[in-house]
């Protein structure tokens, strides 16, 4: 489960703002060789003013924190519907690559998304296509 893209598709469901992040994805259950589900949890957050990560979003702090729990199931479908609302990829984000491997020599490989072709587009779809209203 792709969980950037299935937090974009509850944002979007709930009608939430856009400085509402999701910083923590843990998994359901804890002790069991299958999870079940994955709870996401994420409030309001401001973007960082200082600092090497200026301009991205600094998590302490965050207000009105929400919870939300999907199944595996639920994050799958979610998934296909973040192509539909937004237009993109699930894998890349729209980005054409996902990440490959990571080490401390080389930092994150990125490689091309197999299922779109590198092109940021979902198998049949446009751009143009995922940004009508839904």
């Amino acid at each position: 489960m792709n969980c950037a893209a299935v937090g974009d598709v509850i944002r979007h469901l709930n009608k939430l703002p856009e400085n509402f992040q999701f910083y923590k994805f843990e998994c359901f259950p804890k002790d069991a060789n299958r999870v079940i589900y994955v709870e996401f949890t994420g409030g309001l957050c401001r973007k960082l003013k200082s600092g090497k990560r200026k301009g991205q979003w600094g998590y302490r702090g965050a207000t009105d924190v929400r919870k939300f729990a999907v199944t595996i199931e639920d994050g799958e479908k979610m998934e296909l519907q973040y192509e539909s609302i937004f237009g993109k990829c699930h894998p890349c984000g729209g980005k054409g690559e996902v990440m490959a491997s990571w080490s401390i020599a080389d930092g994150m490989v990125m490689r091309m998304c197999r299922r779109c072709g590198g092109t940021g587009v979902p198998p049949g779809g446009t751009y143009a296509e995922g940004l009508v209203s839904t």
